[in-house]
């Protein structure tokens, strides 16, 4: 069932790849930093995916509560060359991706909204 479970998430996330060219790699990251599945191009990079995402999603949901806001939809980081994103997938599962600058922004935001609807469903 577990490994049922893993080839789906990875299938999903290999699709999000697929249907959206620009984007170099994804995985889905537990509250507490597991990866629960990845399509990244190798380890060291999932390892960094992890660590940059669930602290950025901490600093984001500490600034969120601050203000006094709601719960953290989207963090977005933009360098000069490309976009990291993490949206939430489900209670604590958090889908991460990255993509290239060709990726306009508001499609990379709608793929990843549904993708992670999908994760979510899988998971929960």
């Amino acid at each position: 069932m577990a490994d049922d479970l893993d080839q789906q998430l990875e299938r999903t996330l290999r699709g999000l790849r697929q249907a959206s060219p620009h984007v170099v790699g994804a995985a889905v990251v537990t509250a507490d930093g597991f990866i629960v599945a990845s399509e990244l191009p190798d380890e060291n990079y999932e390892k960094k995916v992890t660590v940059m995402s669930m602290a950025m999603l901490t600093m984001g949901q500490e600034a969120t509560d601050e203000l006094g806001s709601s719960d953290v939809e989207r963090v977005l980081v933009e360098s000069r060359d490309s976009y990291m994103v993490m949206v939430n997938a489900g209670p604590s599962a958090v889908l991460a991706a990255v993509a290239s600058k060709e990726m306009v922004l508001g499609l990379l935001f709608l793929a990843l909204r549904e993708t992670a609807a999908r994760v979510s469903k899988l998971l929960y």
